[in-house]
C-alpha cells in the first residue's frame, strides 16, 4: 500500500483570500452540515467536488475549507494510486477508505479526480475504469468504511468528466465552482501586499477593473510583476528608506510586463 498523507490544515491558513461568496455558501452548506451533523436529524454532506479552470485556485480553496473543518485530510493524488497490476488500483482505494473509516471524522481528498475516474482516467476504454468507479462507489456509499463521518473530496476541472451515478445525491453531490477572483481582488491585493506600503495614489477601482476578470494564479502573478517594477524603480532612482512601498506607478508599470 502507498504511504498516505494524513495531515489537519491550520485553523491559521489565510492563503486563500477571494471568493466570498463562495466562502459564506461553503461555510452553510458542507461545513456547518459536518459540524452540526446529528442535530435536529441535520444530516452531513457526503461529498463534493471543486471544480474550475487550471489556476482558479482550487487545491488553495480546499486548504481553506479543510482548516475551517479541522479534522484529518487524507490526500490522494491519481499517479499515486494508479497501479499497474489488474486490481490494484482498487485495492489502494479501499485501503485509503479503510484507513478513513480509522481517522474519522476526517476527509478524503482526492487531487486529481478527472484522472482516476474521469472521462480522462485510468483504464478508459479498457474496462478497468468501470471497476475503479465501481470501488469509488462502494466505498462512498460505506462498503470500504466510507460511511458517516467521512467527506469525500475531489478536484477536477469539469464536474461533466464525471459519471452521473458519482455525483448522485448522497455521494458527490455538492460542486464548489471557481472562477475569477470577482470582487475579491481588493482581498488578494491586500493580501499580496501587506507587507508593503501602498502609496497614497493608489487607484483601486483602476486596479480592481483590472483584476476581476482574473483568475487567482493571474491576480497573484500581476502583483508580483508589480512589486519586480517597484524594486527596480526604488534601484533605479536611488532612492532611500523602505524598499517595500509601492506606488501607483508600478503597479502601471507591473501591468505592462504582466500583459
Amino acid at each position: 500500500m502507498i504511504g498516505l498523507d494524513v495531515s489537519i490544515i491550520s485553523d491559521e491558513f489565510e492563503g486563500c483570500r477571494g471568493f466570498d461568496d463562495v466562502k459564506r455558501n461553503v461555510t452553510t452548506t458542507i461545513i456547518g452540515s459536518l459540524k452540526n451533523s446529528g442535530i435536529m436529524g441535520v444530516k452531513p454532506v457526503k461529498g463534493c467536488t471543486i471544480t474550475g479552470p487550471p489556476g482558479a485556485g482550487k487545491s488553495t480553496f480546499a486548504k481553506w475549507m479543510f482548516s475551517k473543518l479541522g479534522i484529518p485530510v487524507i490526500t490522494i493524488r491519481a499517479s499515486d494510486v494508479v497501479s499497474m497490476y489488474v486490481g490494484g488500483t482498487e485495492e489502494v482505494i479501499r485501503s485509503c477508505f479503510e484507513r478513513a473509516e480509522i481517522v474519522k471524522p476526517c476527509v478524503v481528498y482526492f487531487k486529481d479526480l478527472g484522472g482516476l475516474v474521469g472521462n480522462r482516467g485510468y483504464g478508459k476504454g479498457e474496462g478497468g475504469g468501470n471497476t475503479v468507479l465501481a470501488t469509488m462507489l462502494n466505498c462512498i456509499d460505506g462498503a470500504g468504511g466510507g460511511g458517516e463521518g467521512v467527506l469525500v473530496v475531489g478536484e477536477i476541472e469539469d464536474r461533466e468528466e464525471l459519471d452521473d451515478a458519482l455525483v448522485r445525491g448522497g455521494r458527490m453531490e455538492g460542486n464548489i465552482e471557481l472562477g475569477t477572483v470577482g470582487e475579491g481582488w481588493r482581498d488578494v491585493i491586500e493580501g499580496e501586499f501587506q507587507d508593503w506600503n501602498l502609496g497614497v495614489n493608489f487607484d483601486g477601482s483602476a486596479i480592481g477593473l483590472r483584476c476581476r476578470d482574473m483568475l487567482a494564479c493571474e491576480a497573484v502573478a500581476y502583483c508580483n510583476a508589480v512589486k519586480e517594477a517597484a524594486i527596480d524603480r526604488v534601484e533605479n532612482e536611488g532612492e532611500d528608506g523602505v524598499m517595500e512601498r509601492v506606488e501607483m506607478k508600478d503597479f502601471e508599470e507591473g501591468w505592462k510586463t504582466f500583459r
